[in-house]
């Protein structure tokens, strides 16, 4: 059951390809699919759901030795879904983050940014953004 009011977001980030930069300096790419689900209250039942589909390249430039201070950019296409009614978009991220690792598997890490949507004749949409996440080295 879905709470009656809130965000749930659920994402994957696809494999990196690293690249070394001199001594400690190191430049990832890779991509992203993000899933949003908004829940409004003041809608009926049927049409208070509101999805949010995200998807493109991402890029992180830092470097660090046992832990990866970077910067974080993203840019790609959304897909909003407004009373079931689909609206294409465009959006960015810029930030800032840090990741290192926990054990000699896990992953820990957390990132700050702010995503800017642009929805043609709607306008900019600017959402703050705070990640935690964790991971496994294989």
């Amino acid at each position: 059951m879905l709470p009656r009011k809130g965000r749930k977001v659920f994402e994957v980030s696809g494999r990196r390809r690293a690249w070394p930069r001199e001594r400690r300096g190191v430049i990832a790419i890779g991509g992203f699919a993000e899933h949003v689900l908004l829940l409004e209250e003041r809608y009926s039942t049927e049409d208070r759901r509101t999805q949010l589909l995200r998807f493109g390249p991402e890029l992180r430039a830092g470097g660090g030795r046992r832990v990866f201070a970077y910067a974080h950019a993203r840019l790609g296409l959304e897909l909003l879904f407004i009373h079931k009614r689909p609206e294409f978009g465009l959006m960015t991220t810029l930030g800032c983050g840090a990741q290192g690792l926990a054990t000699d598997r896990l992953l820990m890490g957390a990132e700050v940014g702010v995503d800017v949507s642009f929805f043609g004749v709607n306008g900019l949409f600017p959402l703050p953004r705070l990640r935690v996440f964790t991971g496994f080295k294989f």
